[in-house]
């Protein structure tokens, strides 16, 4: 995983919308189209060059034949996240600034200069009405510290690569912490929007989020990374061992993912389990709704989810671990917008198991 802040100035004066999450998803997916594709002329609806293609990689990953069915997809979770550091709904003038972070898993992060490139073609594009022209002011890795800049923008000069960090060193707990039971806070940052049976969950329901997590971290693992996916529910993630690579991979290099043995995705019985036992005590919860614009759909879409905070008692070490790796990937629905972004604070005092 690769983590990057990104600073964009901008150039004229317009309005942001509400959530800006959706609508720099929406504007990076335009640009990287126009940015990377390998034909002299983009393509218009289906990509006709899928094993080539960065965009392909990144919007329409295909699943391979035997998770068909399984992700409750047609393509693959995609192997970023944007998240606005900003607030929207505010009038823009030149000279203000707009925060983001961008966070790349497994192959993701070897397109790191595309993705710069694209960054610089979002700016020139615009965003929000009227379009805003913005410019690339900084790109820092968030990773390594101290925000180490990655990116010149006046001489469009790489400086260097990312940091490549792996989830398993930021989600242990200390010697002896797995065995105890823990108390936390869980806040919701962002609107994070889970379902079960087919409904939203609009409350805390910790073994339905841990199991939507443990999708999505062996989802992306399994798709995007390049080390081991089989993980073992009842310890902490294991996820790919990642070096950065200057050189993009050859075309085709990512289509075709063999499967390795022992992949269980969807609901994990051993670490939902485990949840179970843990007990939502005190909280303030709420829900919120809004809607975004669809250019691929032409309409409106609602959106909706659960922001606030709650306090979590006799939470499992185990558990506490994989809450703790989630918070780098997000989870639910919209992830991609930056929505399902939330935070784990585990409290001092502790039970034993």
């Amino acid at each position: 995983m690769a983590r990057l802040r990104v600073t964009l100035e901008c150039l004229g004066c317009g309005e942001l919308p509400e959530f800006l999450g959706s609508m720099l998803r929406g504007a990076f997916g335009h640009a990287l189209k126009r940015v990377a594709c390998p034909l002299p002329r983009p393509c218009r609806q289906e990509c006709r060059r899928p094993g080539q293609c960065v965009y392909s990689y990144f919007f329409e990953t295909p699943i391979p034949r035997e998770l068909r069915g399984r992700l409750g997809s047609q393509y693959a979770p995609h192997p970023f996240v944007i998240c606005s550091l900003d607030d929207g709904g505010v009038q823009c003038a030149p000279g203000d600034r707009i925060g983001l972070t961008m966070t790349l898993f497994g192959r993701g992060i070897r397109y790191f200069a595309d993705l710069l490139a694209t960054l610089e073609a979002v700016g020139e594009g615009g965003l929000g009405y009227p379009r805003i022209r913005f410019r690339v002011h900084s790109v820092a890795d968030s990773l390594s510290g101290r925000e180490t800049a990655l990116f010149e923008p006046s001489s469009r000069t790489v400086l260097t690569s990312p940091r490549v960090v792996d989830l398993r060193a930021g989600a242990a707990l200390s010697s002896g912490m797995e065995d105890r039971r823990h108390r936390m806070i869980l806040r919701y940052l962002t609107p994070t929007h889970l379902v079960s049976q087919g409904q939203p969950v609009e409350t805390v329901d910790l073994p339905v989020l841990l199991a939507r997590l443990h999708q999505r971290l062996e989802s992306l693992t399994l798709l995007h990374g390049d080390g081991p996916v089989a993980w073992d529910e009842t310890t902490p993630p294991a996820p790919a061992r990642l070096q950065f690579d200057s050189e993009p991979p050859p075309p085709g290099a990512w289509a075709g993912l063999a499967l390795q043995g022992g992949i269980r995705l969807g609901d994990s019985p051993g670490l939902t389990g485990l949840a179970k036992e843990a007990r939502v005590v005190d909280g303030d919860l709420y829900w919120v709704t809004w809607e975004r614009r669809s250019n691929r759909q032409g309409r409106r879409v609602p959106l909706s989810g659960l922001l606030g905070e709650v306090l979590v008692e006799n939470v499992p070490g185990v558990c506490v671990s994989w809450l703790r790796a989630g918070q780098w990937v997000h989870v639910g629905k919209s992830t991609a917008f930056g929505m399902g972004l939330y935070e784990v604070e585990v409290l001092k005092d502790v039970e034993s198991g």
